[in-house]
């Protein structure tokens, strides 16, 4: 049992071959204009090949649109930084689409 768990954490973990970085969340805010919501950090990200390497976006229709939107407005308010995960390639609109997201100390 213990190899099948280590098993698949090891397959989990190859589904997803992107980069993490740790940002400051600058502005958070949504556009009708391109149908996201995004967030402008402080920081570059340094991996992306985008256009706008501060501006993290999510199409309005995305599951995780209204979460990736909370948190970031979360880590604002406190002062906390957001850990994102994206792919290189992965843009929509100029900016960066993030994979996975989480608040960090």
């Amino acid at each position: 049992m213990k190899y099948l768990v280590l098993a698949l954490v090891f397959l989990s973990s190859l589904s997803f071959a992107g980069v993490e970085e740790t940002f400051t969340v600058k502005n958070v805010g949504a556009s009708n204009n391109t149908n996201t919501v995004f967030i402008d950090t402080v920081e570059q990200a340094t991996a992306s090949s985008c256009a706008n390497t501060v501006h993290f976006k999510l199409p309005l229709n995305d599951k995780l649109a209204d979460k990736f939107y909370s948190a970031a407005l979360m880590a604002k308010a406190s002062g906390q930084k957001i850990a994102i995960s994206y792919e290189p390639d992965a843009c929509i609109s100029g900016g960066i689409l993030p994979a996975v997201f989480k608040i960090v100390q």
